[in-house]
């Protein structure tokens, strides 16, 4: 298991502990991603969204034990569902109304995006 954390964003949210159970960054990546949309509220996104942000620029970095601590630079855009899926999980239900993409990027450009 490999452990990751947010280094930096586009909306200014740095922590956070991310593991990806099967060894690929992209799983702790989307779980990251989808942390950064959590943090913001409607009316922050609907700003994004009116200013052609659609999307929000991260760095994750490595933190496992032993690992070479490694950078990652990521884009992650939310994408309405056209149905929200509900799903039963025990005496609770789970409602998901968005999917997330998720792009690899270069460093120049995410680090342009955070200035």
């Amino acid at each position: 298991m490999r452990y990751f954390t947010i280094q930096g964003s586009g909306t200014k949210f740095e922590g956070g502990r991310y593991a990806a159970k099967d060894d690929v960054v992209t799983t702790a990546a989307k779980k990251a991603g989808s942390r950064l949309f959590r943090e913001l509220t409607e009316r922050q996104i609907v700003t994004r969204e009116q200013k052609k942000m659609n999307g929000i620029k991260f760095i994750l970095r490595e933190t496992t034990k032993g690992s070479n601590k490694n950078t990652y630079y990521y884009k992650i855009v939310r994408i309405p569902l056209s149905e929200p899926k509900t799903v039963k999980i025990g005496s609770s239900t789970i409602v998901y109304k968005y999917t997330y993409e998720l792009t690899k990027c270069d460093q120049a450009s995410v680090e342009k995006d955070m200035k």
